[in-house]
């Protein structure tokens, strides 16, 4: 069970299947992004190990081979995803990273949303997201319960969000 501020990933199986992977990312309310580890467990018993700890997020991973775990990781720049597809060497045994992630793409703007494998290992399949966020205003009726006279207030392709609230006090 992931800690309180840490947001996890769908859990997966090793290639045996007898080991669980999962990864949590640590989000904090101050700084925002504060890192993300890898922990595998046996789910027949006995606590989750950290096997894999980094300062980015991670959004998705799939246990492609015995001795490699395929990780959609990256840093927030900006408020905006930079995900890439990275490759995590592992001992087969004792589940330890054996040299540091390598990245294998990039992508800024979106998230790796899953990952997925051929039997062999040797081709990889991505699914990508792309947040489109606007920001739109209405009048509320002094009920609170309906919005009317709603119009979109961004009118750019980019993400667009609200930084504070006003109240009409009038």
């Amino acid at each position: 069970v992931p800690q309180q501020g840490y947001a996890p990933s769908i859990p997966v199986w090793s290639p045996d299947a007898k080991h669980l992977a999962f990864a949590c990312t640590l989000l904090d309310e101050k700084i925002g992004l504060a890192g993300a580890r890898i922990s595998i467990l046996d789910p027949q018993g006995g606590p989750a190990r950290v096997v894999y700890t980094t300062k980015m997020g991670i959004d998705a991973l799939a246990w492609i081979a015995p001795d490699r775990i395929a990780l959609g990781m990256g840093p927030w720049n900006a408020g905006k995803p930079e995900d890439g597809l990275w490759l995590l060497p592992i001992d087969a045994h004792t589940f330890q990273p054996t040299a540091p992630a390598r990245r294998l793409a990039t992508w800024t703007g979106s998230f790796v949303m899953s990952i997925h494998a051929s039997q062999d290992a040797q081709r990889i399949a991505v699914l990508r997201q792309h947040g489109q966020s606007d920001v739109y205003i209405a009048r509320l009726s002094p009920d609170g319960k309906k919005m009317d006279g709603t119009r979109r207030l961004t009118l750019e392709d980019r993400k667009s969000v609200v930084e504070g609230k006003s109240v009409d006090l009038g």
